[in-house]
């Protein structure tokens, strides 16, 4: 049996009962099983139209279903609790993601293992951190643990990739008018040529008008690897209101949810 980890959020209605009718049906038929499970923890929406306070949890399974198979029961348990895909970064009633799949990479149009977003996000990485901290992500070789660490460091470097100076000023000006510098280390590069993608970004499973001769438009965390990086949109307005967004899920401190 394979060995993966979910991540679980919502927002809306009771979000801790739909975890646990969520963890029901995934393991009604025998084929999956849950191992550990980190608390709940309350986090931040992400984005002005996400809706009001999320909870959070990362849980170990074991599984012998395939990653697609798994997949598929998991939009279907969604649907039956409620979630309707209309908006992205919207509220929704619980949210379930394939975070990993033991040491597998896999790169699908509809699923990409690692999750694209994982090491982009305290609200999956505090949670994942407390049931495996050691736990090595297959592309950037460092474990959950040592991402926290990164992401919790103070202040937090963050990297503007452009050609465009004004492009990343602009990006660049919206960062730190939310953060002071002592919170927030905002760093510009100018962009050598041009970039190539492969896989999804951090933002909605690769924007559409990204292709392979897409200039430059990167945004990270790691002033030496450039790893790992999102790709804003290439209007300085959008991908300023998007660097908004991809910063508090990287900044803003998880809350644990003691239960019982």
């Amino acid at each position: 049996m394979a060995q993966i980890h979910l991540a679980f959020g919502g927002n809306l209605g009771e979000v801790s009962e739909a975890f646990e009718l969520a963890v029901e049906l995934l393991e009604v038929d025998g084929l999956s099983k849950l191992h550990r499970r980190s608390l709940n923890y309350r986090t931040s929406p992400m984005g002005e139209r996400a809706g009001p306070t999320y909870l959070n949890a990362v849980m170990e399974w074991q599984t012998s279903r395939s990653p697609q198979e798994l997949l598929n029961e998991i939009h279907e348990v969604e649907a039956k609790l409620g979630r309707v895909r209309q908006e992205h970064w919207g509220p929704r009633p619980i949210d379930i993601d394939i975070l990993a799949w033991d040491d597998q990479q896999i790169d699908e149009p509809d699923l990409q293992i690692p999750h694209p977003q994982c090491w982009l996000r305290r609200f999956v990485l505090d949670p994942w951190a407390e049931i495996a901290p050691d736990w090595v992500h297959p592309n950037y070789r460092e474990t959950v643990h040592e991402r926290v660490a990164v992401l919790t460091a103070r202040p937090l470097r963050i990297v503007v990739r452009h050609q465009d100076p004004q492009w990343r000023a602009i990006v660049r000006r919206q960062l730190k008018s939310e953060y002071s510098p002592s919170e927030m280390e905002v760093i510009e590069e100018a962009a050598a040529g041009r970039a190539r993608f492969s896989g999804r970004t951090a933002l909605e499973s690769a924007k559409s008008s990204m292709t392979p001769s897409t200039p430059a438009v990167t945004f990270c965390c790691d002033p030496v690897t450039h790893q790992p990086a999102a790709i804003l949109s290439t209007d300085p307005a959008i991908a300023a209101q998007e660097a908004l967004v991809i910063a508090g899920a990287m900044f803003d401190q998880p809350v644990p949810v003691q239960q019982g």
